[in-house]
């Protein structure tokens, strides 16, 4: 009897194409909508109550990922396969949802904890796709946004420039100039993992001049920081890697609180971080109110309790400008745990990763993610595409077996695949 040889009867014809792009248009419709991005802000002419409170943006989200779900292979939600920091997502996931007991916006609350649940599930679902290039996806993103916002600021600035306080700096295709300054800086590391390329060379210096056109001095100040990490934390090995970041961490702790003042005249900014440093002691009072468990999850900016904080303040907002704040005061102490475990489960996967590239992004990613954690954006909430970046990368080695198209296996690593 003649048989066909196993590397003929094994060879991989690669993923379906039609299936490949609708993901691509899937994701990076999704990825849009959650960070209000060109659509929202267009046809409500950038009014961002209307833009948030909008049902028509917040059905169609779900729409896409109900798509997304359907068309792809679910992945296994047992306990016993998933890892820990899986477990983790899921188990904070449910003190969410049993925190609208205590909280005293019940609705919100369990509105926004069952969100939060549709988000960490789809995160899950695309992390675990093997056919989801997250990289060239997230590429494609922010080279649409980089395109529409400077064509915005340059030919419509009565939509792509700032108007008030702010007036004349760079918001482009968002609601404000924190949000692309913030968007840019988190995505920026997927040219600056390979500066060899001359295309990606170019795209960062396209997005770092948007980020110094919108004003954002967080966004300005970290994404120098991981340019400057990017020339050469390829050629570190990862324990002198990890030592070097832990330094590094202690001496801009050390160095900020004692020239602070002085760093922030450098950059022509006041020292009190427009006013977030007032905010942050304001809200210490309600996280000591509540240390253990919190107001439930967004239940504070949703209750009376909040125009306490607004009292001797001139402005007022909807989040704490400090992911750890909020954290504190969506879950107390107990999610700040569960949330630091999580982010060091993170950080020693992507240290894990081969692959070169990847790992340079994950470890840029993780970096500005936590530095823009400190001033700018809220982490562990739906909506959050830096929570989403960073479930890709925890679970990038725990996908399943990747082979490239026009591949063949030995027989070793089919019976490892399989």
């Amino acid at each position: 009897m003649k048989y066909t040889p196993y590397t003929e009867v094994l060879q991989y014809r690669g993923p379906n194409p039609f299936r490949t792009i609708l993901n691509d248009i899937l994701i990076i419709s999704y990825l849009l909508l959650i960070t209000n991005a060109f659509f929202a802000p267009v046809l409500f002419n950038y009014e961002q109550d209307e833009v948030e409170n909008s049902f028509f943006f917040k059905i169609l989200k779900y729409i896409i990922l109900l798509i997304f779900i359907t068309i792809n292979k679910k992945p296994s939600l047992s306990i016993s396969n998933l890892s820990l920091g899986n477990r983790l997502f899921f188990l904070i996931s449910i003190f969410y949802c049993f925190s609208f007991i205590w909280s005293e916006a019940k609705l919100e609350t369990l509105t926004s904890a069952i969100q939060f649940v549709f988000f960490v599930y789809f995160c899950y679902n695309i992390s675990k796709n093997k056919n989801v290039d997250l990289i060239k996806i997230l590429k494609y993103y922010v080279i649409f946004v980089l395109l529409a916002s400077y064509l915005f600021y340059f030919f419509v600035p009565s939509l792509g420039r700032m108007t008030g306080f702010h007036h004349g700096l760079a918001r482009g295709v968002f609601l404000h100039k924190n949000v692309l300054g913030t968007i840019l800086t988190t995505i920026l590391p997927v040219f600056l993992c390979n500066l060899k390329s001359v295309k990606n060379c170019i795209f960062v210096v396209i997005t770092l001049s948007l980020i110094y056109l919108s004003g954002s001095s967080a966004s300005l100040i970290t994404s120098t920081v991981i340019f400057s990490l990017s020339l050469f934390i390829k050629k570190i090995g990862t324990k002198k890697l990890t030592i070097l970041l832990i330094m590094l961490f202690t001496f801009s702790i050390l160095l900020y609180n004692n020239y602070y003042d002085i760093f922030f005249k450098m950059l022509g900014k006041s020292e009190d971080l427009t006013g977030r440093v007032k905010l942050w002691e304001n809200l210490s009072d309600a996280i000591y109110q509540k240390p253990f468990f919190g107001w439930g999850y967004w239940g504070f900016w949703k209750s009376s309790a909040k125009m306490n904080v607004f009292s001797d303040m001139d402005w007022v907002t909807g989040k704490a400008h400090n992911a750890f704040l909020d954290i504190l005061l969506s879950g107390g102490l107990t999610l700040l745990v569960l949330s630091l475990v999580l982010l060091i489960y993170i950080f020693m996967n992507i240290l894990k990763t081969d692959d070169k590239n990847i790992r340079a992004f994950g470890i840029l990613t993780f970096i500005s993610t936590f530095i823009l954690c400190l001033t700018e954006i809220s982490l562990l909430q739906h909506n959050s595409i830096n929570l989403l970046i960073l479930c890709w990368l925890m679970n990038y080695n725990n996908q399943i077996y990747k082979i490239q198209p026009g591949n063949t296996l030995n027989l070793e690593n089919t019976i490892n695949a399989i």
